[in-house]
């Protein structure tokens, strides 16, 4: 893994490394570690090559027509309730 998004991902789960200070401490390019201490998120993005877009689909499975014939024979017979009163 790239060392900066190591770092990155240690700084998220340690309050110890969310110091302004501890990017001094870090053995990361003084580039990054600027960008790191100003928010430079943007800047970020770029020299990590960072592809934030998520693509999802969802394709719905064609029914094969023996399994949804042999399901609807064994379901169950419909409740009936009988109540006293």
């Amino acid at each position: 893994m790239n060392p900066t998004i190591q770092f990155l991902a240690q700084m998220g789960s340690d309050a110890m490394l969310q110091a302004a200070d501890a990017v001094n401490h870090a053995e990361l390019p003084a580039h990054i570690g600027a960008m790191i201490q100003t928010n430079d998120i943007e800047a970020l993005k770029a020299e990590l090559d960072v592809v934030s877009d998520i693509v999802c689909a969802l394709l719905v499975a064609e029914d094969d027509e023996e399994q949804v014939d042999q399901l609807q024979d064994n379901s169950p017979a419909p409740l009936k309730i009988a109540v006293n009163g």
